[in-house]
């Protein structure tokens, strides 16, 4: 599992909608405004490592976090 956690400038909007629509591109849930989860892929990675980039050039700040689960396991 991938995620992100972002907080994009307000202004441009367009910057906002780029992400948000790149994120669902590719089957993000997202648990609050600014916290999204996807499958992980390499695919997911290199558009959450754009987004970032994107984001962190206009001023905002973005998270990324990899998560593997263990089901079953103490």
């Amino acid at each position: 599992m991938a995620g992100a956690g972002v907080s994009s400038p307000s202004k441009p909007t367009r910057l906002r909608a780029t992400v948000w629509r790149r994120l669902e591109g590719l089957g993000a849930i997202y648990l609050q405004n600014s916290a999204a989860a996807l499958p992980a892929s390499v695919q997911a990675e290199r558009a959450l490592r754009t987004s970032r980039h994107d984001i962190l050039s206009l001023a905002g700040s973005a998270v990324l976090l990899n998560r593997r689960w263990s089901v079953g396991r103490r």
